[in-house]
């Protein structure tokens, strides 16, 4: 009886030498179609005109993940349109689900986008990043997101950085062309969720209502067509067909200003947004005391429209400050609550 125990211990020992075997041969060969992988994307990349460089890759994470390790990874778009360069960058799938990729920029990223002629370099950095997404069998992806804490972006030449205490961007149902009908019934091209925590903008570029702002988040689905060689042919392309930005719901606080609401936004013949939809304020009397103070509302408007938003206002069923229910609309640049036009919204200066 002994001596048969002794057998089957040695035929376990045996089948879990055997797997963890099998097991490793079948890593090494995953690692290597990874390895593969990439120098095949660098050819075709390559192929396209992109330029891509990176250092040797190194791979870890047995036994349960594949992690690729790239040291100076740059890529650059052709005829320059834009560039990517970072310190480092690491990507993780699993041996068993290539199409499932976690990355984490590590380091120092920065990022060009030409315009004008000229490029405006953005870096950024952050004590954590991920971002995760998945991709179909052709390489396209299909959804994903970014998730950051303490996450700083300078501008070259700013005196200073903007920082932001979490990040979390999500996007999904992204999918392919949509159909050539116009307005609202285009196909969902893509659905987006935006939140934001701890925003502090550089003292010198404070902006309207000081340099602190709360909790920004935003519910949107993209409608219409994406789809050109470059940024410009695709926003083109998907303005002309009709295509939309639905805002389902987004809120803002910023100093005094307390904002929620939802919107319907697009592009009008100058790439510029135009829209309309409904929005609820607080803190409306001190926000147009402080566009006033910073030369953006004449003072005259002003006051008339704090005495006519005065009016509109209610006092919430629960007590508090008041609400103003209006509805708000850009055109031909300017921002509207209700007639009143407050602000003139910044020139989008569209990368090539």
């Amino acid at each position: 009886m002994a001596s048969l125990r002794r057998s089957h211990v040695i035929a376990a020992a045996f089948v879990a030498a055997a797997a963890a075997a099998g097991y490793g041969t079948f890593w090494f060969i995953e690692a290597g179609v990874v390895r593969n992988g990439l120098a095949d994307w660098t050819a075709g990349a390559r192929a396209e005109g992109f330029i891509v460089a990176y250092g040797t890759p190194r791979l870890s994470g047995f036994p349960f993940s594949i992690v690729v390790h790239l040291d100076q990874p740059a890529i650059t778009a052709p005829e320059g349109r834009w560039r990517w360069t970072g310190e480092a960058v690491e990507a993780d799938v699993r041996p068993w689900a290539f199409r499932h990729v976690t990355v984490h920029p590590l380091g120092r990223q920065e990022v060009g986008l030409l315009r004008a002629g000229e490029t405006a370099l953005v870096s950024a950095s952050a004590a954590k990043a991920t971002a995760v997404f998945d991709v179909d069998e052709r390489g396209r992806l299909t959804q994903g997101s970014f998730d950051a804490e303490d996450l700083s972006l300078e501008a070259a030449g700013a005196a200073a950085a903007a920082s932001v205490h979490s990040v979390h961007l999500a996007l999904a149902g992204i999918g392919g062309a949509a159909a050539p009908a116009q307005g609202p019934a285009l196909p969902q091209t893509a659905a987006l969720a935006l939140d934001l925590e701890g925003i502090t903008l550089p003292a010198a570029e404070a902006g309207l209502l000081g340099p602190k702002l709360g909790p920004l988040t935003a519910e949107a689905q993209l409608r219409g067509p994406i789809d050109g060689k470059g940024p410009i042919e695709a926003i083109k392309a998907w303005r002309d067909a009709g295509g939309t930005l639905e805002l389902k719901h987004f809120s803002l606080d910023w100093g005094p200003l307390q904002i929620s609401g939802n919107a319907t936004l697009a592009l009008d013949p100058n790439l510029q947004p135009e829209g309309a939809g409904t929005g609820e304020i607080r803190g409306f009397a001190e926000t147009v005391d402080a566009l006033v103070g910073q030369g953006l509302v004449r003072p005259d408007a002003g006051a008339l429209a704090k005495a006519a938003f005065g009016l509109l206002a209610k006092t919430p069923p629960g007590g508090g400050a008041k609400v103003l229910s209006i509805p708000l609309s850009i055109q031909r640049q300017t921002l509207y609550a209700g007639p009143f036009g407050l602000m003139k919204v910044p020139t989008i200066k569209w990368s090539g």
